[in-house]
């Protein structure tokens, strides 16, 4: 199995004389998996792999997959892929458009309601169908755009080393092979492949699928902990919502008593209490960590403290 090793000692900021990671060196085998946060060093690492290695190999250091998937047909050497890129605002603005969506759909449902408790009849019916087959093709593209560039990726001629460096849950999950199959050596993806994430400026090595990220819902707090950190309010709300509406649906709870006619809860988290063209992050008074607090509350007061501090810890009052 090919290998190489990247000397972590020499790896730092260009305003800092201390090493920027934790330990001495990172084993790079044929196909490496990365998970790091935004602002965990990905840019500074990507440089260090390709200064320390680019006599050895032919180097190649992508901004985002877009290009390592739409321009380079013959990688044969060590190629790096870096994070989203460009497809960044592309995926925001999506994001922002199913949100817009799924309002658009509470608004029509609740019209839909009262008619219907009027004894009229539902002549929006239509109109919510519509809306409905937008709200999942936008999702589904969303969806895809990730399956598709991890497919696209996997589908080519293996590099001698190949890194994939994201920040991105979702493409993580999907660029990688699947399953935990073992082979007819007794190997499992991850015997075969290295799977590393960054936390706090450590390389953690992620040996079993029970230390991997696993799932859809558990990629959504990893990402609602990313977006605090980056202070993105609007998409905070939005991932809180989604965590909420999986988590009440997967446990058949019913959702207006887990909101328990809390104004500010309504407010903030639940889709159904917003206009259509209610998207403004000017709107929400609520400060980044009070937007943590009170997500964190309403878990408390439902009796699902456990449960929130499994997937996020932090000190509370």
């Amino acid at each position: 199995m090919v290998s190489t090793v990247i000397n972590l000692k020499q790896i730092k900021f260009d305003d800092s004389v201390s090493p920027l990671f934790k330990g001495d060196e990172l084993e790079l085998s044929s196909k490496n998996f990365i998970f790091a946060k935004n602002g965990s060093g990905k840019s500074t690492l990507s440089k260090s792999i390709y200064s320390q290695k680019q006599s050895e190999y032919e180097v190649h250091v992508f901004d985002g997959f877009e290009s390592l998937i739409g321009e380079n047909e013959n990688l044969d050497a060590f190629s790096l892929a870096v994070g989203a890129g460009d497809k960044e605002a592309e995926i925001k603005e999506l994001e922002k458009k199913i949100l817009k969506t799924e309002q658009n759909l509470s608004l029509i449902q609740k019209q839909l309601d009262k008619r219907s408790s009027d004894g009229e009849e539902p002549t929006l019916f239509d109109d919510f169908q519509e809306k409905d087959k937008l709200y999942e093709k936008q999702y589904k593209k969303l969806d895809s755009f990730y399956k598709k560039s991890a497919r696209t990726i996997s589908l080519k001629r293996d590099p001698i080393i190949m890194v994939i460096l994201t920040h991105n849950v979702h493409f993580y999950l999907n660029v990688q092979p699947h399953g935990n199959f073992k082979d007819d050596k007794g190997r499992t993806k991850y015997d075969k492949n290295n799977f590393y994430r960054i936390d706090h400026h450590e390389f953690i090595k992620i040996t079993t699928e029970k230390e991997d990220l696993k799932t859809s819902y558990e990629a959504l707090w990893i990402e609602l902990k990313d977006l605090y950190e980056c202070g993105h309010k609007l998409s905070m709300l939005n991932t809180m919502r989604r965590i909420i509406e999986t988590f009440v649906k997967f446990n058949s709870l019913k959702q207006d008593r887990f909101y328990q006619g809390n104004e500010q809860y309504l407010k903030l988290f639940n889709v159904n209490s917003h206009a259509i063209d209610d998207l403004s992050a000017t709107q929400y008074t609520e400060t980044t960590d009070e937007m943590r607090n009170l997500f964190f509350q309403i878990f408390k007061d439902n009796d699902y403290e456990d449960h929130f501090k499994n997937y996020w810890e932090f000190k509370t009052d």
